[in-house]
């Protein structure tokens, strides 16, 4: 693998080019039909059009429409994603597949939009701190991709039509802080369990990146006087964009950042590779 081609096969190798087609199943525009001639129709015609790979994105958004209670499917339409991706390899396209919905695996209640969502439901900051939605994102990545597909015979991660795992769609610290620094990172949900370090927790962790030894250490650099970490931690900090003020505040946040993205990944790699699964990934 370089950074843009892949190559198959020994020396000398055969460069491996994909021309991938996004598709996302929406609740009446474009789901997967019930009339499966018409699935393998498309996906003739993308292979038609040059494509070689499909990107399934946010299908968990149709799976879960309508249903009640979490990482539940609606059993028809689990069944034509399954026939939906047998007929993408037998034509010729490999997979790329790609958690993509706010709400992941969560119970809404029989809710039919699965894109809405509020800043308590939202899961893509949550994922950094709480361990509760790293252990729906697994769960749902479980009953998804490790099940046996039926048409196939074998799991969709173990599949060779099978060549990117993208973790969880617009989900990087950049992206979710670019409007405001997310609360949930100063303060968990109620409820929920610890994954990473809390902001504040960060803040006081001596052996953190941003090196600080006391609170003292940190009111030097900051140039305040808080009482406590709690108190520094519940200063405004900025959001996470191109135009941040270069203080140490904004500073830290930046290795902060780095810090949730690193716990992150490593979560993201212990599945990956408790799964067995050795292809490209990203987050």
């Amino acid at each position: 693998v370089d950074s843009s081609k892949l190559a198959e096969g020994n020396y000398p190798s055969v460069e491996k080019r994909f021309s991938v087609a996004t598709y996302v199943a929406d609740q009446t525009y474009i789901p997967i039909p019930s009339d499966r001639l018409k699935v393998t129709d498309g996906l003739l015609h993308l292979r038609r059009c040059g494509y070689n790979a499909i990107r399934v994105h946010g299908i968990e958004n149709w799976l879960m429409s309508g249903q009640d209670g979490a990482v539940s499917f609606n059993p028809e339409r689990l069944d034509l994603f399954y026939f939906f991706l047998s007929e993408a390899k037998r034509i010729g396209l490999y997979w790329i597949i790609n958690p993509q919905s706010y709400n992941l695996y969560t119970d809404m209640d029989g809710a039919t939009n699965r894109f809405s969502y509020t800043s308590a439901t939202n899961c893509k900051p949550r994922i950094y701190v709480e361990q509760d939605i790293r252990d729906n994102w697994k769960a749902g990545f479980v009953a998804l991709y490790l099940s046996v597909n039926p048409y196939t015979g074998i799991s969709t991660i173990q599949d060779p039509a099978l060549v990117q795992v993208e973790l969880f769609n617009e989900s990087g610290v950049a992206f979710v802080a670019a409007e405001a620094f997310p609360a949930q990172w100063k303060t968990r949900t109620t409820g929920s369990t610890a994954a990473a370090k809390t902001w504040v927790e960060w803040l006081s962790d001596t052996t953190a990146s941003h090196g600080y030894t006391s609170l003292a250490a940190l009111n030097i650099s900051w140039g305040t006087s808080h009482a406590s970490y709690a108190a520094a931690a519940a200063q405004a900090t900025p959001a996470l964009t191109a135009t941040i003020a270069a203080t140490q505040q904004s500073i830290d946040a930046v290795l902060y950042g780095l810090f949730l993205e690193d716990d992150l990944a490593a979560f993201y790699q212990a599945c990956l590779t408790e799964w067995g699964y050795t292809g490209l990934s990203c987050m």
